[in-house]
């Protein structure tokens, strides 16, 4: 047997290595699609929500105000919306108080009552550093031919104006905004965008628009780099959640600050708070203010989008995706490295690198973003080691099994007729025989059934059922049993199953056996060939109490593909389960309840027997046995 496994081992590895080269392959191959696709795109978005959470607080530019018209704003003005000439107020206040730009993240879309139109425009006109919104429709990447912007009259005052359009991921959770959109020939930049070039004194013309990069020319800077998606988006560098990243103060704050510093009182808010800020004004108030959720709350004002963009541009302070390029070599080389671990290394050696590659890979995902701002994909390299893992062991396993079944085969059945050479069995026997005599005090029992030379046969109908009882009576358990039998099982039985008969197979039927014969008993002692017994019957009863015997009645059943109820010393030793493979009770009275339950239930019946077929012919076929008292050589072999 030594020179069987031998052989198995050299003929595997001639070919597992090129097979295995192709599963890698193949699997590389697939989850390149996958990522094309997107497939994993959702669970990629998830691992980057939680980069955000893990990540410490960002700093944010401390000349960022921002305005919110909130609760006690609503509360002391009124309800909203609000005359215009409280927003001149606000502009007049930010202006006095120093501020560089004020942007409002409120559309103005509606004329009001005209004084106040004008008195608004005039303000902003004079104030020269206020910035409106516009806002088109778009739903994931579909964009409608609307657009939403102030009155014309509030537009020819501003110093410029910015898209607000804001679209989320499919999950709901606003991940990435789009730099610049384009409505009827004129690019209309992100609010935030818009507001920063301006500041750093950049023409909008003279922006760069490259593959995945947006390049800001500042004067006497280097080049400001801002990194784009495969879609031409930015993605929104979080600096954290609403009320920890910048600077907040409450609109009626500011105006009574103004009010209170036009009459030379101490105003509420410093006005020095306000020098050279960049204030953007945005409202907050619960049920008034655009909800979006963001990975690291569910309920963020949309004013903040404008306030992150702008921090990311003034800190130069962006996240990077990296690319496909990247993406992809990195699948590539992971599935060479799986490859060659797993050829060269045993299983439990290939288990440990492999979970320590991925382990390092997604520390490594951790530290990037974390240290470098830089997007690396998770789920894509993880489920590429995974599933490459799995597959090459899947594939190692199911290799070995299919050799050692066909060299098995050829070391136990004739290649001519297929029929099992029973030498082969006679000198494994034999050997073992030998071993045993070596080795007085250890015990040795076989157990072989042709399982070959019994056929399966389908019972459909049960209308007439045949209960079978074999043994030879020549032994006492064997008596016991059938006598037990015509007492006290077979009367409960054949009173609840009228068309139910009774057969009793074996040799030397004493004549109290033989006295039960009846129209519905039958006794037969001169069967030439048992598997006619078991073709003609639908189930076996075996109600053995007494111990002994090898139980072959039980396996040439099962073998037949007939069902089995019988008592746990009846099936002793055999590692059968109640209820799965045969039923199992103690009492007669449970033996009689039993068998007619299974001759009544049909699912039960088939169950019954499809099981027990599959236990009698894994655990009992010749390959089998050869397979473990092999195993038996080899543990005699090492104690020696």
């Amino acid at each position: 047997m030594r020179a069987f496994f031998g052989q198995l081992s050299s003929l595997a590895n001639e070919y597992l290595s090129v097979s295995k080269l192709v599963v890698v392959l193949l699997v590389a191959g697939l989850t390149t699609v996958a990522y094309r696709q997107g497939m994993l795109d959702p669970f990629e978005n998830v691992t980057l929500d939680q980069r955000f959470k893990m990540r410490a607080q960002q700093f944010t530019h401390p000349k960022i105000v921002l305005v919110e018209i909130a609760e006690d704003s609503i509360n002391s003005i009124g309800r909203w919306p609000w005359n215009r000439e409280w927003h001149a107020t606000l502009v007049k206040a930010l202006s006095a108080f120093g501020a560089k730009a004020i942007a409002f993240d409120v559309l103005f879309s509606e004329p009001s009552v005209p004084e106040t139109d004008a008195l608004f425009a005039q303000t902003i006109s004079k104030a020269g550093n206020v910035y409106l919104p516009v806002a088109f429709n778009e739903t994931h990447g579909v964009t409608g031919a609307g657009m939403a912007e102030s009155i014309p009259s509030l537009r020819d005052a501003i110093r410029g104006e910015g898209h607000i359009t804001i679209v989320p991921d499919r999950d709901g959770l606003l991940r990435r905004i789009k730099p610049r959109y384009m409505h009827e020939g004129k690019g209309y930049l992100q609010l935030g965008l818009k507001m920063a070039i301006d500041l750093y004194g950049v023409k909008e013309k003279d922006l760069v628009y490259k593959e995945n990069v947006l390049e800001v020319p500042i004067p006497n800077n280097p080049v400001l780099k801002i990194p784009l998606t495969q879609e031409g988006d930015i993605l929104l560098n979080w600096a954290g959640n609403w009320k920890q990243s910048f600077f907040h103060v409450s609109f009626i704050d500011v105006v009574v600050s103004y009010a209170q510093h036009l009459k030379g009182q101490k105003p509420r808010l410093p006005p020095d708070i306000f020098d050279d800020a960049i204030c953007i004004v945005g409202v907050t108030a619960t049920g008034l203010f655009d909800i979006r959720s963001i990975p690291l709350e569910p309920a963020y004002p949309a004013v903040g989008v404008n306030a992150t963009v702008l921090n990311s541009v003034l800190e130069r302070n962006f996240l990077s995706v990296t690319n496909d390029k990247v993406n992809l070599a990195i699948l590539w080389i992971y599935a060479v490295i799986i490859f060659l671990v797993t050829l060269r290394l045993s299983y439990l050696q290939s288990t440990i690198l492999i979970v320590t590659l991925a382990a390092a890979h997604a520390v490594l995902a951790l530290l990037l973003f974390a240290f470098g701002n830089i997007v690396l994909n998770i789920v894509y390299p993880l489920f590429q080691i995974l599933a490459s893992f799995i597959s090459l062991s899947t594939y190692h396993q199911i290799v070995i099994t299919l050799e050692k079944r066909r060299l098995m085969k050829l070391a136990t059945k004739d290649s001519m007729t297929g029929l099992f050479n029973i030498g082969h069995f006679k000198l494994l026997l034999n050997a073992e025989l030998r071993s045993i005599k070596l080795r007085r005090n250890k015990d040795l029992s076989v157990i072989m059934v042709d399982v070959d030379f019994f056929k399966f046969k389908t019972r459909t109908k049960l209308h007439e059922p045949k209960i079978l009882f074999v043994g030879n009576f020549k032994w006492l358990q064997d008596r016991e049993a059938v006598m037990a039998l015509f007492t006290s099982i077979w009367p409960k039985i054949a009173q609840k199953l009228p068309q139910a008969k009774l057969w009793i197979v074996g040799r030397f039927p004493s004549p109290e056996i033989l006295h039960f014969r009846s129209d519905r008993v039958e006794v037969s002692d001169d069967i030439e060939d048992i598997r006619l017994a078991y073709e003609k019957s639908d189930v076996l009863l075996a109600p053995i109490y007494g111990p002994g015997g090898t139980r072959y009645k039980i396996l040439e059943a099962m073998a037949s593909g007939l069902p089995v109820v019988t008592t746990p010393q009846g099936i002793e030793g055999l590692e059968v389960e109640d209820g799965r493979e045969a039923l199992i009770c103690k009492s007669s009275a449970d033996l009689a309840a039993a068998t007619i339950k299974l001759l009544t239930d049909t699912r039960l019946y088939h169950k019954l027997v499809g099981a027990g077929n599959r236990f009698v012919r894994n655990k009992f076929n010749w390959s089998k046995i050869a397979a473990d008292l092999d195993q038996v050589y080899e543990e005699v072999a090492h104690e020696k």
